[in-house]
């Protein structure tokens, strides 16, 4: 797979990500628009999520019984197509269902991301794997300020109908270049589906990445659903634009995919492994004393002191958790390359639920404990996950 086929593809998963967390930045403006409370406004966000789970455990198995060129091209069409339906929606009722079917579709990433892995040499499938990995989750934390930004210049409808252009773009640019493949038609679907749930049973490096991913994603889902309510206080003050600013300056996290990807191909899963918790850990005290220690010290210039070390937080917290995922993914790639489709949604699925509980609890963990509260929750569970890895390591040394 050459570096512009990677690139296509990176840009490509980015592109349909934007979808899945946009409308947590937009649900004050999209309550205004129906008339319902910023409280009920928050379904759309459910329902995209809801869908997305469902598409991860339902569609993206599909891969392993239907040629995966159709399942994008049809994934992608219904993605558009629901997109559209989002923008000129005129009841909110409506508008929470097609945003449930776009989440569905969303799941369309993860087609990608096996079928990069499926086209790459096994000598450059950590590098590959990264660099599409490194595409998905710049999606995923450009989607909140991407929103913000297109809904304070042209309305929420807008980042809509701008999301819609650009996966219709990926239909053109991206479907053409997938080769079709090969696959046994002769499981039934439902036993499909079925097997899915049996290979976190079976498979013991499945379910161990996942489970340490999950407990990134938890520390990940804290630190991003809490960032724009601690920069919207005193001292930082910060409106929607310039959170939507800060923000953005996170994903430059996103480029440690390919050098966790190259760790993998090089056999130092292991130490790379190590080293992401720990990042996880080191960026939630980065972010505790940019957010709550610096405000109190009121030293000179402490707003931009405080500000740059929760940016610094937010690029370590970011390459901590992407460069778990992909030398987790590097691993589950490995193990049943046939049904590489049922693994992948597998793992996506259940980290996706660590990522989910991580956004749930910050508002209990904010409301209750503030912004140290969060960061010290987050940073334990990036410790579990340290505890979790080591502890395997341990148990599995050969006894003398």
């Amino acid at each position: 797979m050459s570096a512009g086929t990677t690139f296509l593809f990176a840009a490509a998963v980015a592109v349909i990500a934007l979808n899945l967390y946009a409308s947590q930045s937009l649900g004050a403006d999209i309550g205004r628009s129906f008339g319902v409370p910023a409280t009920l406004a928050g379904l759309v966000t459910t329902a995209c999520l809801l869908g997305y789970a469902i598409g991860l455990f339902f569609v993206v198995p599909l891969t392993d019984l239907i040629d995966n060129k159709y399942l994008l091209k049809m994934a992608l069409f219904f993605d558009v197509l629901a997109l559209v339906l989002m923008c000129v929606s005129m009841n909110f009722t409506f508008m929470v269902i097609v945003s449930f079917v776009s989440g569905v579709t969303t799941s369309a990433t993860q087609l990608l991301v096996p079928m990069a892995g499926l086209l790459s040499s096994e000598q450059r499938r950590g590098r590959v794997v990264g660099n599409v990995v490194s595409g998905l989750m710049l999606g995923f934390l450009l989607s909140r300020p991407l929103a913000s930004i297109a809904t304070d210049f042209a309305g929420w409808r807008s980042f809509y109908a701008l999301l819609a252009c650009l996966v219709a773009c990926v239909v053109v640019v991206i479907v053409p270049k997938i080769p079709a493949r090969s696959v046994s038609r002769d499981e039934k679907y439902f036993r499909l589906i079925g097997s899915v749930w049996m290979l976190l049973v079976q498979e013991k490096q499945l379910r161990r990445r996942a489970l340490y991913q999950a407990l990134c994603m938890v520390a990940f889902g804290m630190f991003w659903t809490s960032i724009a309510l601690r920069l919207a206080q005193s001292p930082f003050n910060l409106g929607k634009i310039g959170i939507a600013m800060v923000t953005m300056s996170g994903v430059a996290g996103v480029f440690v995919a390919p050098m966790a990807g190259r760790l993998g191909d090089r056999g130092l899963t292991t130490i790379g492994t190590i080293v992401s918790h720990l990042l996880i850990i080191f960026s939630m005290l980065l972010a505790a004393a940019g957010g709550w220690l610096v405000p109190r010290l009121a030293i000179q210039h402490g707003v931009p002191v405080g500000l740059g070390l929760l940016v610094l937080s937010a690029l370590v917290l970011d390459a901590g958790v992407i460069g778990d995922q992909t030398l987790g993914r590097r691993v589950i790639n490995l193990l049943r390359p046939e049904i590489r489709g049922r693994v992948n949604g597998a793992f996506v699925g259940v980290f996706m639920v660590g990522g989910a509980i991580g956004s749930a609890i910050s508002g209990w963990a904010w409301v209750e404990y503030g912004w140290l509260g969060v960061c010290v929750l987050a940073a334990l569970f990036g410790l579990l996950a340290l505890l979790a890895f080591v502890g395997e390591l341990v148990r599995e040394r050969p006894a003398h």
